[in-house]
């Protein structure tokens, strides 16, 4: 498995998902949507929940002191995606216990931190191109890209306050801000699925925190306009309403 330099961060969990992100980071899926066993184990996170509450209770209390599947309404419950990381980090260790096979390995498992560039077919084989020139081969390969940095708007690179993928610059993106000394700011969010929403929330938590800025605003935009789907597990007969995104709402804003 090639990765990039991981540089602190777990394997399992994607960049958005990492202890480093803004807790403000939320699931668009409930908590009964979530399992990396799927159809087989639908209650998979939730079991996980339970058991390691304690844990992730310790970074999240104001949750936790609350949380109890008994009483909670699984399908209107959405954590913080820093929580779900912590899953998939865990799920990704019991894949390698279950590999070593208790020290009598099923197969053989490499984990390489190269960034791939590039792949393309030679001689019946998958090449494999590494950011640092180097290459390797193998008999088939899967992409596995998950959320890609932007590589648009090169030109703007190096602009104050142009921030190109704000999962991987949250820190220069917080500076920016508390140094912001005028009493108002704007800001263009360029998408407005998952990670438009992430950066939308994390701008607004960012500029609440400087009270030098007393006004300011934050638009989205994108080709589409199309936002995030909230996926939850339908009731039978069920359908659901919206309260704030909907369309009385959308047209009185335009």
């Amino acid at each position: 498995m090639y990765e990039r330099a991981l540089a602190g961060r777990t394997v399992g969990a994607g960049l958005p998902y990492q202890l480093t992100q803004s807790r403000s980071n939320i699931m668009n899926d409930s908590i009964n949507y979530i399992s990396v066993k799927g159809y087989d184990e639908p209650d998979h996170f939730m079991v996980w929940l339970e058991r390691e509450k304690p844990r992730w209770g310790a970074l999240f209390p104001e949750i936790a002191s609350g949380f109890d599947l008994k009483k909670i309404n699984p399908g209107g419950t959405f954590l913080p995606r820093i929580i779900v990381g912590m899953y998939l980090d865990d799920a990704y260790k019991e894949c390698l216990r279950k590999i070593d096979n208790g020290g009598k390995p099923l197969f053989k498992f490499q984990l390489i931190e190269k960034d791939v560039s590039d792949v393309r077919k030679e001689a019946g084989k998958d090449m494999l191109i590494f950011a640092d020139g180097t290459q390797a081969h193998s008999h088939f390969t899967v992409l596995a890209t998950g959320n890609v940095e932007n590589i648009n708007y090169k030109e703007l690179a190096g602009t104050p306050g142009y921030f190109a993928y704000h999962y991987r610059h949250e820190d220069a993106i917080r500076d920016y801000i508390a140094d912001y000394k005028k009493p108002e700011i704007k800001a263009l969010i360029l998408g407005t699925r998952l990670a438009g929403v992430d950066g939308t929330v994390l701008l607004n938590d960012f500029i609440k925190a400087n009270p030098s800025i007393k006004s300011y605003k934050l638009t989205m935009t994108s080709r589409e306009g199309v936002i995030p789907m909230v996926r939850v597990p339908p009731k039978p007969g069920s359908t659901g309403n919206l309260k704030h995104i909907n369309t009385n709402n959308i047209n009185a804003a335009i």
